[in-house]
């Protein structure tokens, strides 16, 4: 999903309302919403997103690669690098959302928090590596789990990321040999030297 936009409604790339989703294994780059979600934005939603990359996706209201609202859903996998939000440059919790993020890179957001939401929106992660976002890591939803079941806040080494190549170097923190136990964390395994 790349290059699309939305006007009136959310989701750049995708726009989803009381479903069950399932993505996997998708890209979703240089999207944007004049509103909400600038890659995804679900709306009464449950599923899961695994193994999925969001880049460059601009929302100019909340979550610039995902939105969610009245939703439950898991990232499994998954980076999130790039990507701007007024508020939550990678994701944005709703009302009454949960997200479970585990094994997720949230890097480098231009405009936003990592991840930030309603007061009833909550958030539980589990070897997870937010670094670089401008609104800062550790903060709003996602501040009481630094440090905290393997999340960690380091550079993540990717191969050619000005090039769109966010595979791992052999070095990364999030590598599976460097991952503490954790496995692959991110969308993209080791596919480089240091």
């Amino acid at each position: 999903f790349e290059d699309n936009s939305a006007t009136q409604w959310g989701g750049g790339g995708v726009d989803a309302w009381s479903s069950q989703l399932w993505i996997e294994d998708c890209i979703f780059r240089g999207n944007q919403s004049e509103t909400h979600g600038g890659g995804v934005n679900l709306g009464g939603c449950t599923g899961t997103v695994s193994g999925t990359l969001f880049a460059s996706n601009v929302a100019s209201g909340n979550g610039g690669a995902i939105r969610g609202h009245y939703s439950s859903f898991t990232l499994q996998n998954c980076t999130l690098v790039e990507n701007a939000g007024q508020v939550g440059g990678g994701l944005f919790c709703g009302t009454q959302t949960h997200v479970d993020l585990a094994q997720t890179i949230v890097a480098s957001s231009l405009n936003g928090a990592a991840i930030e939401g309603e007061p009833d929106g909550s958030v539980t992660l589990n070897c997870c590596n937010l670094v670089g976002n401008t609104g800062g890591d550790w903060v709003a939803l996602a501040a009481d789990w630094e440090g905290q079941d393997g999340n960690l806040s380091l550079e993540p080494k990717f191969c050619e990321p000005a090039l769109g190549n966010y595979g791992l170097s052999e070095l990364s923190p999030c590598a599976p040999a460097n991952s503490g136990g954790c496995g692959q964390i991110g969308a993209y395994p080791v596919e480089c030297a240091a």
